[in-house]
């Protein structure tokens, strides 16, 4: 029976990079979607982590062919026109075939899962990594192999910030491929950005605080905090009025980390570190 789709190995997450001599495989986080790519039978299929065949949507990245007994693990990206990956892009990509070949995409491979019908997980990630590069098709930029170096983790990072990138991902060069699980052996330290915001609105039915700057534009909804935040938020919230959905409150000081911001100068995926207020 052929096994069309493994669940993949997830990162931990660090808040700093481990030192440069430290012996790891240092890479780009990439901003996109998860993805493994499989091709089996002399058909090619692409699922999501959570499972869902999404070959159909993505009809251009099935114009190169990776080798036959194989699957990759891997990103899904789109570039913009300096070759960053753009997740706003990507997600309109997403949505609509229509900019089929319009949002550059490609998908990024980093890992072996399977190789000429061979199970690859239980061999080490460096051992794996030099499958990856010679399965997939030659002399084309849909279909790639994504770059690492060995070490050297905080000088990479360091470079990461002054570009704006998400961050980095360090792995054990030795580390097996545990499917479906939360690895010690691999871990990702994000390139946050920090900012203080007013929150002005609760969410009711479930837990969301909407935020603005100073002047009152609104900066996005919070949808990341600890219990023990929540819970002094709400302490010290003062209610001006409720609706069926949100209940509005005075101006509240907070602190935010956040990846980057949208191209409509929202936060990205802002998380709540702190409660302000006496800033």
């Amino acid at each position: 029976m052929i096994i069309l789709f493994k669940s993949p190995m997830l990162l931990q997450s660090l808040p700093v990079p481990p030192d440069n001599d430290i012996e790891c495989i240092t890479e780009l986080k990439l901003d996109g979607h998860r993805m493994i790519m499989s091709r089996f039978e002399g058909k090619t299929r692409l699922y999501t982590r959570h499972q869902n065949e999404v070959t159909t949507m993505y009809p251009e990245l099935l114009e190169h062919e990776i080798e036959e007994g194989t699957m990759l693990d891997g990103e899904l990206v789109a570039l913009d026109d300096e070759g960053k990956p753009d997740f706003e892009s990507l997600q309109l990509r997403s949505r609509s075939k229509k900019l089929f070949h319009q949002v550059p995409l490609q998908f990024v491979a980093f890992d072996s899962l399977y190789h000429q019908y061979k199970r690859m997980t239980s061999k080490p990630l460096h051992e794996r990594k030099e499958k990856v590069a010679i399965s997939l098709p030659k002399n084309q930029q849909t279909l790639v192999a994504h770059n690492f170096v060995i070490g050297q983790a905080q000088n990479y990072f360091q470079l990461v910030k002054e570009m704006d990138l998400e961050g980095i991902v360090v792995k054990d060069p030795n580390s097996v491929y545990k499917i479906n699980t939360r690895s010690k052996a691999w871990h990702k330290i994000i390139n946050y950005s920090y900012r203080d915001v007013l929150v002005t609105k609760l969410r009711k039915k479930e837990f969301g605080l909407v935020v603005t700057d100073e002047k009152g534009h609104y900066l996005g909804t919070i949808e990341h905090a600890s219990i023990p935040l929540r819970k002094s938020l709400y302490s010290l919230a003062k209610v001006r009025k409720e609706d069926t959905n949100y209940v509005e409150i005075d101006p509240l000081p907070c602190r935010v980390k956040y990846r980057n911001l949208t191209k409509k100068g929202l936060l990205c995926i802002p998380v709540l570190i702190e409660v302000t207020p006496d800033n």
